[in-house]
């Protein structure tokens, strides 16, 4: 799920701590004796990765399902909870645009809120626009904002996150067994967005990691750019609507190959959708507004990866790095070896 911040959510940060209930170091023959080992400081178990990554969470001792949001940025709260805890949302003279190009404007303060074994008290949350899935199932969403203090480890054959502290040396990170793993420089944008190269149909593009995203998407102006493809292409077919806008509209076609790090995915069909955001951030602000344009406010990237390629991964974010430690999952290594019938 993208946003782009469109003005400093300054003067409402509040106290996020760290529940230290899962100090556990990690030692092993891949670290050198002169080497910290890796530390969880937070845990969470993954309760969903097939559309969205949920874990289990508290929004004031209400239990609730987090969504992991990579391609967010600020903490955001469903409409949905803020009635049912009875809220009362303040306006700001801020904005948070989403995927579909509306803007968020008004935010509530939370006494607590966990996320896994992440703790935190007094944290203000921008209201969503939007019901976050049809059934009511996610509360909130953290996004970079959070993710960026620490290591993020998505290790989805295990279905399990480990959130790790930044002190460890450089390169010292691939506790887990594997015979061959992709080291990936990433850059991070403003909004601390990752991007990062792939080829999609042998035609190299940046994409930006996304696991609040359900599928990898592809916006028009790319598609249009790249392949020539527009909604009236023969092989592009309308799917349905983004987030529940029913005035944006969602289509999808099949490309040939998707590789990632290395990984080559076959047939992968990707979304395609207009880029709202480059619509509604390159409107000029009303008079007197503190909105402020962003050199990053350009809209989305070419390519968004979302979970249903990522999840076939084990992914490390070294965010102080800016390096992604890549190998596919246990079990997609198992299914490789399996002889050819």
């Amino acid at each position: 799920m993208i946003f782009s911040q469109i003005a400093e959510f300054g003067g409402i940060v509040g106290r996020f701590g760290i529940f230290l209930a899962m100090m556990v170091a990690w030692a092993g023959p891949a670290f050198a004796a002169d080497c910290p080992p890796l530390k969880i400081v937070g845990q969470a178990q993954m309760v969903s990765t097939r559309g969205m990554l949920l874990v289990p969470g508290k929004l004031q001792d209400q239990p609730i399902n987090v969504l992991i949001d990579t391609g967010g940025w600020v903490r955001v709260i469903s409409p949905e909870m803020v009635e049912k805890l009875k809220l009362t949302p303040t306006r700001r003279n801020v904005e948070q645009i989403g995927v579909t190009g509306k803007p968020m404007n008004r935010t509530v303060t939370l006494s607590s809120f966990q996320a896994g074994t992440l703790y935190g008290e007094h944290m203000p949350f921008f209201v969503g626009n939007a019901p976050f899935d049809a059934d009511g199932r996610v509360g909130a969403l953290i996004g970079p904002e959070i993710l960026t203090q620490f290591d993020v480890d998505l290790d989805f054959g295990a279905h399990k996150i480990n959130f790790i502290r930044q002190d460890h040396c450089e390169g010292n990170v691939v506790y887990w067994p594997h015979k061959v793993v992709a080291v990936v420089p990433f850059e991070l944008s403003e909004q601390r967005h990752i991007l990062l190269p792939v080829m999609l149909d042998g035609v190299k593009m940046t994409a930006m990691l996304d696991t609040g995203a359900t599928n990898s998407v592809i916006n028009f102006d790319a598609a249009d750019t790249y392949f020539g493809l527009t909604k009236k292409s023969p092989d592009v077919k309308k799917i349905g609507v983004v987030n529940g806008d029913a005035k944006v509209a969602l289509y999808a076609r099949t490309f040939k190959t998707l590789v990632i790090a290395g990984v080559t995915i076959s047939n992968p069909t990707l979304n395609m959708m207009p880029d709202l955001m480059r619509i509604h951030l390159h409107q000029t602000p009303p008079i007197n507004s503190l909105i402020v344009r962003e050199k990053e406010a350009d809209g989305m990237e070419d390519v968004i990866l979302g979970l249903e390629e990522l999840r076939h991964l084990h992914i490390y974010i070294a965010y102080k790095e800016q390096k992604l430690y890549i190998t596919p999952t246990s079990e997609d290594e198992a299914e490789d070896e399996q002889p050819s019938p």
